[in-house]
């Protein structure tokens, strides 16, 4: 029942496969994702006495939530991945500068901010993105080859620095896995969704071909006999008893041919809806009489007597 419970939590969080996109589910993940990550980050910033990061984290962790409501709430998708595209990159630029350069975890930041932009974003947009974060990388490394003393390097200690490296790596790798393994459940169930259509469709084919092959067959023998009857009515000569005894079979091979067609109906919607078992007592004879009675002119054609 829990479980249950932080499910349905979760998916009114992100958005229910009925009114949100792929993409937009994706992008609503990594939002609350990343808002998670940077809550621990801050903390973790001010410990390793990176004050002015840890300020930069707080942005950051506002922009995030801003363009999860953008998306979430105001139905806004597209503008909120630009925007967060353009922040990412522009936040981490500065995280490179505050966090030491070379020396930190900047460069795999920029890896992360790639591979989440690439995931969301449209693919005839990436070669836009994929040269925005290339540039801005080789930019910065640039200007810290031919610039050493641009970026300080702000760790008092060489432990600290290694454990922020290495705390990075972990809050980046556990991102990386959560929004893959997202990726792979939703293309999984889509695929299930798409197998299960196509097999609804396969099927409601096969109930058409089969619908009309019936059509085909047993409708021709009454109407070609309603047609018959109606040219000994239009072609001949007969007398009134004739032409009663005429009508009267006229009548009732339309009325056994309505009746077919009504039982033809109900057996394709049986087909396509699915059939609801009923067990009851029946009187076989009465059910049999009106499949008998349609029967029953083309018996008498061919000299065979239907009871």
């Amino acid at each position: 029942m829990r479980a249950n419970r932080i499910k349905e939590y979760l998916i009114k969080i992100i958005g229910p496969k009925e009114d949100f996109p792929l993409e937009a589910r994706i992008f609503h993940t990594i939002c609350v994702i990343s808002f998670l990550i940077l809550t621990v980050s801050m903390p973790l910033n001010i410990s390793y006495g990176l004050n002015e990061l840890a300020i930069l984290m707080g942005i950051l962790q506002a922009v995030v939530m801003l363009l999860y409501y953008l998306s979430r709430v105001l139905k806004r998708l597209k503008l909120s991945i630009i925007l967060f595209g353009l922040a990412a990159n522009g936040l981490f630029v500065t995280n490179f500068y505050y966090n030491s350069g070379i020396n930190g975890p900047g460069l795999m930041l920029f890896l992360l901010c790639i591979f989440l932009i690439t995931i969301i974003v449209p693919k005839n947009q990436y070669p836009f993105w994929l040269l925005l974060n290339i540039s801005e990388v080789m930019i910065l490394l640039f200007l810290s080859y031919h610039n050493p003393s641009l970026i300080d390097n702000r760790y008092p200690n060489l432990l600290l620095q290694y454990a922020d490296i290495g705390s990075t790596y972990i809050l980046s790798a556990l991102l990386i896995f959560a929004a893959t393994n997202y990726i792979r459940k939703s293309y999984n169930w889509e695929k299930i969704v798409a197998e299960e259509k196509a097999e609804e469709l396969k099927i409601s084919n096969e109930t058409k071909n089969k619908l009309l092959s019936i059509l085909a067959h047993d409708l021709r023998a009454p109407l070609g006999s309603i047609q018959n009857y109606l040219e000994f009515l239009s072609e001949l000569d007969l007398d009134e008893k004739q032409k009663q005894s005429i009508t009267s079979s006229l009548l009732s091979e339309t009325k056994n041919t309505q009746q077919m067609l009504s039982n033809l109906l109900s057996w394709s919607k049986s087909q396509m809806e699915g059939v609801t078992v009923n067990l009851q007592e029946i009187n076989l004879k009465e059910a049999l009489m009106p499949a008998i009675r349609a029967q029953q002119t083309r018996a008498e054609e061919k000299s065979i007597h239907l009871e």
